[in-house]
């Protein structure tokens, strides 16, 4: 039989073993309160939003549409929140937001880069390839030109600008480098190459297709060192070509 005065030890041993690891238990929660308590005060308010990206769509929109503001706290900041809402911006193509602790919070956009330049009455508006407006500028950047005829609201609305900024964000960018005008009819596009050479688009319709059939016209005309007039790519399946000459 084990002696009782060596249970009475063991017993006394291991109850101030458990209070020990309760006092570190308790210290260790009181610290994690602490510290959850710390994050809400004023040190870790916001001081700084840092914007990088930003060219289209300004600076201070950025912040507006992020809704950060200095009353906020940065630790608490929920990123993935404000990227979202920095995405809803049509002119925004992906955003990415990281907290800098104790007070920065840094935001970098991306945007949708221009493709085209639109006249307007007080100048041009530079358009994305879906058709989004970017921005307002006094000069169409060396973009290729969207050119919209006027007509009497009694005849009925322009033609979209949508349909060309379209059909140019799907050429492969070299391709869309050497277009100098867009032509927008009622219901169909002519493209205006360096050196004259014009495309008949057809309706602003299959832009992947008709994009792909005049590259392949193109690389063609350059393989057999033939010079063209003019392109019909209305059916994109079955392209057509006028031969200078």
């Amino acid at each position: 039989m084990e002696h009782p005065l060596t249970s009475r030890d063991e017993i006394r041993a291991g109850l101030t073993l458990a209070w020990r690891l309760l006092l570190v238990i308790g210290a260790s929660v009181a610290l994690a309160a602490a510290l959850i308590g710390l994050t809400r005060t004023e040190l870790f308010r916001v001081r700084s939003i840092e914007v990088e990206g930003a060219v289209n769509v300004s600076r201070a929109q950025v912040v507006w549409d992020s809704r950060i503001d200095q009353h906020m706290n940065a630790f608490w900041l929920d990123e993935r929140a404000v990227e979202r809402r920095l995405e809803e911006d049509p002119r925004i193509l992906r955003a990415d937001v990281e907290v800098s602790l104790p007070g920065t919070v840094d935001v970098t956009v991306w945007e949708r880069p221009a493709v085209a330049a639109a006249v307007q009455p007080s100048g041009f508006v530079l358009l994305a390839g879906d058709g989004t407006a970017l921005r307002s500028s006094q000069r169409s950047a060396g973009l290729p030109l969207v050119v919209v005829p006027t007509i009497p609201r009694s005849e009925g609305p322009a033609p979209s600008v949508v349909g060309p900024a379209r059909a140019l964000g799907a050429l492969d960018p070299q391709l869309r480098a050497t277009v100098r005008r867009v032509f927008a009819a009622a219901d169909s596009l002519t493209l205006v190459l360096d050196g004259g050479l014009r495309i008949s688009y057809g309706a602003p319709d299959s832009f992947a297709a008709k994009a792909r059939s005049i590259e392949e016209v193109l690389a063609w005309a350059s393989g057999t060192q033939q010079s063209l007039r003019s392109i019909d790519v209305t059916a994109p399946g079955a392209p057509a070509v006028v031969p200078m000459g």
